[in-house]
């Protein structure tokens, strides 16, 4: 590959090739061109759009400007793309290995750059869910995860709002008294235990009463008995008395006979009054337990049916999730044992914040490369946020990839990387630039 900038934004005249190297590091003071040439390389490649809406592409002073791509691996020349700008617009011509001008030349670069060139650095600071979104753009899955999510975000809402009312139906069932044992199905009558303690005193005072005449008779009888005793004694007045007597006697005998066998039948079967009072004293504390019995049985239905309502919804989200699973399982990851939950990418079973930031970069890497195969544009716009170890790691993991990255670095030793002054590079990791002019980093440039 090699890049060549002319009267660009800051830059007056910059030639880099970077032969095998992993990493292009530019450095410099704020304000010195850095920036212009990351820009570069996008503008030139990403598509006619971005390069028209440049503000003040062409360097002060100057009529034209220019930005010179080749794609190769070094040996040979794939494409040349070249992106020209004047005061009346841009252009961009695309040669082939033979030098053949290509027609369609956005849409031949489109096919092997991709939308937008790749940050590392900005993507790990993006937030879990923006990462996943970037994963899924080069991620075909046999489900849809925003479907997905909300249907797991209903279910797993309605599960807990169904597990909180569990909670609350077992406090409640464990503060309320067991139902007792044989307790009545219903609750008892009170109107009817009051008539049924009527009937009873009825029919008492009825046994009652006919004892009572019962006993009279007896002692009328007796008096008849003795009335005959005495008309015996007196026989010349007895006779008459004595049929008179015996008259009474008979309807006496027969009053007694009369009135003892209604005096038994008034006996019999009585009623037991005092049961039926003991009922009726108690019949508020056995509706009071039959009521509380009711609430017991369907708090307990209640319950029951919640924890099963609980249960099936715990049997969906282990559905959806394993639906989930066998989706990232045949899916194509960029990289093996990428996968993600719904709070952010997962690297090894582990969440992507808390990888090493080796992994983070391996994952990084991946994507990148899954995002532009043919030609992978690396860009790191804030290199200062990796130190040397890290700088040193990013180098290792885009070398193991087999891409380039460019990464912008603010520094005033002079001592790192490929230092721009006033539009122009000046040295390279602090030794003088080769008399040509060309910025070689790597072996083969």
């Amino acid at each position: 590959m090699r890049l060549r900038i002319r009267n660009f934004r800051k830059i007056a005249d910059l030639e880099i090739e970077p032969g095998d190297a992993s990493l292009v590091t530019i450095a410099g003071r704020n304000g010195q061109g850095k920036s212009t040439v990351i820009d570069s390389m996008a503008l030139a490649l990403l598509g006619g759009k971005a390069a028209k809406l440049t503000k003040r592409p062409i360097r002060d002073g100057e009529e034209r400007a220019s930005v010179e791509v080749d794609i190769g691996d070094g040996e040979r020349v794939e494409l040349a793309v070249t992106r020209k700008w004047n005061r009346k617009g841009t252009s961009l011509q695309v040669l082939d290995e033979d030098g053949v001008e290509v027609k369609k030349p956005q849409k031949i670069l489109n096919k092997i750059v991709g939308p937008v060139s790749f940050d590392p650095v900005a993507f790990m600071a993006l937030s879990g869910r923006k990462q996943v979104a970037a994963l899924l753009e080069v991620v075909d899955l046999p489900f849809d995860p925003e479907e997905v999510e909300v249907c797991r975000v209903g279910l797993f809402g309605e599960r807990t709002e169904t597990k909180r009312g569990v909670k609350d139906l077992e406090a409640r069932l464990g503060a309320m008294p067991r139902p007792e044992r044989g307790l009545p199905a219903q609750i008892v009558s009170l109107n009817e235990l009051l008539v049924e303690l009527e009937e009873a005193r009825a029919k008492h005072e009825t046994s009652t009463t006919a004892t009572l005449q019962a006993s009279r008779a007896r002692e009328h009888m007796n008096r008849c008995r003795a009335d005959v005793r005495k008309a015996k004694d007196t026989v010349a007045a007895a006779i008459a008395a004595e049929e008179f007597a015996g008259k009474l006697f008979e309807i006496a005998s027969k009053e007694h006979d009369d009135a003892f066998q209604a005096a038994e039948v008034a006996s019999q079967d009585l009623p037991d009054v005092e049961a039926a009072r003991e009922r009726l004293s108690g019949v508020e504390r056995t509706n009071t337990a039959i009521r509380q019995a009711e609430d017991y049985k369907a708090v307990a239905e209640s319950l029951k049916r919640g924890r099963r309502k609980a249960e099936g919804l715990t049997d969906k989200l282990n559905q959806l999730e394993a639906t989930k699973a066998k989706g990232l399982r045949e899916a194509k990851m960029p990289i093996t044992g990428l996968s993600f939950d719904f709070e952010g990418l997962v690297y090894k079973g582990v969440p992507f914040v808390d990888c090493a930031q080796s992994e983070q970069l391996t994952v990084c890497m991946g994507l990148a490369v899954a995002r532009q195969p043919e030609l992978c544009l690396l860009h790191v716009r804030n290199g200062a946020l990796l130190d040397s170890e890290a700088r040193a790691l990013f180098e290792e993991v885009a070398s193991r990839f087999g891409v380039t990255a460019w990464l912008e670095f603010v520094d005033e030793s002079g001592a790192v990387g490929i230092v721009i002054e006033d539009g122009w590079a000046v040295s390279q990791d602090g030794e003088p630039l080769d008399a040509d002019g060309v910025v070689r980093v790597g072996a083969g440039s």
